[in-house]
């Protein structure tokens, strides 16, 4: 059993650390830190939750406590950093105009190219500038033009990407013949599940089958989700009520875990064994 999982919260008042000692449910608050900080991303190592990292625009901060204590570092302002398990030490940075990445947990980082939006998972590694999509199947080391790609957000279960190509749903570059009830922000797929969730400005939606308005997300204002890296059941969001909202079931069903941060803007799960 894990002795803790680990939830690096952004707010636009710093950042907030929730613990969950021995994996009964119970998350505690172990921290908050950088009060008065917008913060835009955040990202736990993970196998080992003790390095962090987040940034606001006016600073980036590096923590090797476990987010107990931060100090500055001279990193690009980051408005998305994502990560995954088969590659631990590997970061995709998004400025929200440039691609960056680094291969020694974020210690240093070189510039991929510039980049309107950005989505990894697995090995898989996907980009968009002006005028083009790229997929890396093989973590970055090589590139394949995808110029049917035209759309705007992406994701991933781990293993194969999800899309949206204009106003349809495709599953790698197979169409879903469904068509989405609304304009979505990110999507995101929880590892191993045949689904995919959408954020919008009427609600958050699911599809399996066919697309369903999460009922116990329908009132609440989600500004950020994200999927745990360690488990495929679990995921968490964010609202601009200042409320971490928690799903055990691949975001079936949701439940506040903790209130009263403040917006949210950015997530981050590990877990310490």
């Amino acid at each position: 059993m894990a002795k803790a999982e680990l939830v690096l919260v952004g707010t636009d008042d710093g950042v907030v650390l929730l613990s969950n000692p021995g994996g009964i449910g119970r998350w505690l608050k172990a921290a908050h830190m950088l009060h008065g900080q917008q913060i835009t991303a955040t990202w736990a190592h993970p196998l080992d939750p003790t390095q962090m990292l987040c940034s606001s625009a006016e600073q980036r901060w590096r923590s090797q406590d476990g987010g107990q204590s931060w100090h500055p570092v001279a990193i690009p302002a980051f408005v998305q950093l994502t990560a995954v398990r088969t590659t631990p030490d590997r970061i995709w940075g998004h400025t929200g105009e440039t691609l960056y990445v680094s291969h020694d947990a974020g210690i240093t980082w070189s510039m991929v190219a510039t980049a309107t939006h950005m989505a990894s998972g697995g090995e898989r590694t996907w980009y968009r500038d002006e005028h083009q999509s790229l997929l890396s199947a093989d973590g970055g080391h090589t590139w394949q033009h995808m110029d049917a790609w035209h759309n705007s957000v992406i994701s991933h279960d781990g293993q194969h990407i999800w899309y949206m190509h204009h106003a349809q749903l495709c599953y790698e570059a197979t169409p879903i013949q469904t068509t989405p009830p609304t304009a979505f922000r990110p999507l995101i797929a929880c590892a191993g599940t045949a689904g995919v969730v959408g954020l919008s400005q009427t609600g958050v939606w699911r599809f399996v089958d066919e697309w369903q308005s999460i009922a116990s997300l329908a009132d609440a204002p989600i500004t950020t989700m994200t999927t745990t890296i360690y488990h495929p059941d679990r995921a968490w969001a964010g609202d601009t009520a200042g409320n971490v909202w928690y799903s055990s079931d691949r975001c079936l069903s949701w439940q506040i875990v903790r209130a009263g941060f403040g917006p949210i803007r950015a997530l981050a799960s590990a877990r310490l064994l």
